[in-house]
């Protein structure tokens, strides 16, 4: 049904007649209405078909997955927390700056080592060319130096010593391996050439008459290292200084003005949150203003503190590098996962400043506390027997003059960092407790029937290495056994 409206309207362009002078045009206008329908026939009713289920196209070629990525998730929070001289965790840290004054005896390590096939002295021993260049050597410049750095300069110790006591005389071993690649080819007389080279040195520079010095030499030594390792076929490429003077090797004492840090350490532990398959870098930066005090690769740790692809890292503070003036220093830490996104954290660690100067090598500044350290015992690789305990009888006056009613006394042992750690664990005690039992003994003899005062025994392992394990020095010196006695000054 439609319906349409019309309309229609006819206007002349001209005039149709004109009447009594007058013109006219007639004008129509209609208009209507349309209605329309139509009726449809009836259609044809058609037998009903099935209904053809449409064919399936095959085709060859094939259809790609789509994959609808995952949203990256990289999250990361840090707890940091102190870590006490005894290894307790001390949450919310403050860390306290202070004074202390420091003796420091450490042993004088009669070994000297040598590079593998070599006879000449290696060249991280210090050594003078002339001897000219020996006059006004002291030992007093030294408490700029920890143990391993006085060792270095043991060629010019006990030239010195042998200089300053004319009726002293030593005793030169040369060891060489009979494993390690260098000395195993080598000749015969390698060992006997290492002991005549540092013989010819204190001769040449520190004008010691031959005479005073005997040359011996065997293969490896009386108490030898582990010879299949290879630090162990290093420590068996030595000479070994032998006197009849005890003088020549007594240890060494320095004095000096320490700051230190209280808790000593900061330990910090990332929980990190990521949807990537792994974690490809952590960096830690420790700053106090615009002054780094430490960068590190966080998966790997720093300076032997962290065993390797740790994510918890350990901050030993560095006292004398901490701006005393600041409430804090700041850590930040950056995390980037294996799709390369990253992620920032940071925190602050507030100072409490107790020390009254900052400069470390005055003598008349006022301290906090005085501290003693003895590291008097040294200990052949693996044994829990000390091979210098007369050092203790050397200096028995020394600790008990040290020892007063308020003083805190700990012995704490250490090992290198080779072997298994849970059994050096148990050998660094076995060594401070042997020690104890000694020192006990000792100051009893000394004093009557005065009661021992107490001490803290510890059995750290390799878990705080003393110096840097790389060479055998260092290692030897970390086998050792040390002594602290602190006291508060009133």
């Amino acid at each position: 049904v439609n319906i349409s409206p019309k309309f229609h309207a006819t206007y002349p362009i001209t005039s149709l007649s004109t009447t009594n002078n007058s013109n006219y045009r007639t004008i129509s206008v209609s208009g209507g209405i349309t209605l329309s329908y139509s009726i449809l026939s009836s259609p044809e009713i058609l037998p009903l078909q099935p209904k053809e289920e449409p064919k399936p196209i095959i085709s060859n070629t094939p259809i790609a997955k789509v994959i609808i990525p995952e949203p990256s998730i990289l999250r990361v929070v840090v707890r940091t927390v102190g870590i006490t001289e005894s290894g307790e965790e001390v949450s919310e840290p403050v860390v306290a700056i202070e004074n202390i004054r420091v003796t420091d005896v450490s042993p004088t390590l009669n070994y000297m080592f040598f590079d593998d096939g070599k006879a000449e002295l290696p060249d991280r021993y210090n050594k003078f060319s002339t001897r000219n260049e020996t006059k006004g050597y002291s030992l007093s410049t030294f408490y700029k130096l920890d143990a391993l750095g006085i060792h270095y300069e043991l060629l010019n110790i006990i030239g010195k010593r042998l200089q300053d006591r004319p009726a002293s005389k030593i005793t030169l071993t040369g060891t060489r391996s009979q494993h390690s690649s260098g000395d195993s080819v080598a000749e015969n007389t390698l060992s006997i050439q290492r002991a005549a080279n540092v013989g010819r040195y204190f001769e040449d520079v520190w004008g010691i008459e031959p005479s005073r010095i005997k040359l011996k030499s065997r293969t490896l030594p009386e108490q030898p290292s582990d010879e299949f390792t290879a630090t162990g076929q290093q420590e068996n490429r030595r000479v070994e200084i032998t006197s009849n003077d005890a003088h020549i090797l007594e240890p060494i004492e320095t004095k000096r003005i320490e700051r230190t840090a209280t808790p000593p350490r900061i330990k910090f532990y990332p929980d990190i949150t990521s949807n990537a398959n792994g974690v490809k870098s952590i960096t830690v930066v420790v700053k106090q203003g615009n002054k780094i005090l430490e960068r590190t690769d966080g998966l790997n740790g720093s300076s032997g503190s962290q065993p390797e692809n740790s994510q918890n890292w350990m901050w030993n503070i560095n006292s004398e590098s901490v701006i005393a003036d600041r409430d804090s220093v700041t850590w930040e830490m950056d995390v980037v996962d294996s799709n390369d996104h990253t992620a920032h954290v940071s925190g602050n660690i507030r100072i409490r400043r107790n020390e009254r100067t900052t400069d470390i090598t005055k003598r008349d500044t006022t301290i906090d506390k005085t501290l003693e350290r003895f590291h008097l015992l040294l200990f052949d690789y693996s044994s829990a027997n000390s091979k210098n305990a007369e050092n203790l009888d050397g200096l028995l006056d020394r600790i008990s003059t040290a020892i007063g009613p308020d003083s805190r006394i700990t012995l704490i042992g250490h090992t290198d960092k080779t072997g298994d750690p849970n059994f050096n664990e148990r050998l660094s005690l076995e060594r401070a407790t042997r020690t104890s039992l000694l020192l006990s003994s000792k100051l009893r003899s000394r004093t009557g029937f005065q009661p021992v005062p107490q001490f803290s025994i510890e059995g750290r392992g390799a878990k705080d290495l003393l110096f840097d394990n790389t060479n055998p020095e260092g290692r030897f010196l970390s086998r050792t056994v040390r002594i602290s006695i602190e006291r508060d000054v009133r």
